[in-house]
């Protein structure tokens, strides 16, 4: 059984993969950010846009698919360089 607090309906246009492709990359990705920006500052807004404005950033395994929606993410959030190790 799972609790229904921890129910997301997806809406009907969405299909079933793109919505695990959502939970699974982009909230770890969203998360893992939030918490790398927390340990430096904070107090910060999380869904502030420009967080990032100006920052460098490293990202170990960017030809992943984690990896790439990473570097998706912190393009959106104003990240000014960008490195990413591969294989």
């Amino acid at each position: 059984m799972v609790d229904a607090g921890f129910v997301v309906q997806v809406p009907k246009h969405v299909d079933a993969d793109r919505a695990v492709c959502l939970v699974r990359l982009y909230m770890t990705a969203f998360q893992s950010i939030q918490l790398g920006i927390f340990h430096s500052t904070p107090t910060h807004d999380r869904y502030e846009l420009a967080q990032l404005a100006g920052k460098s950033i490293l990202i170990q395994n960017g030809h992943t698919e984690l990896g790439q929606v990473i570097v998706e993410l912190v393009t959106a959030l104003g990240a000014r360089q960008i490195f990413a190790t591969g294989p």
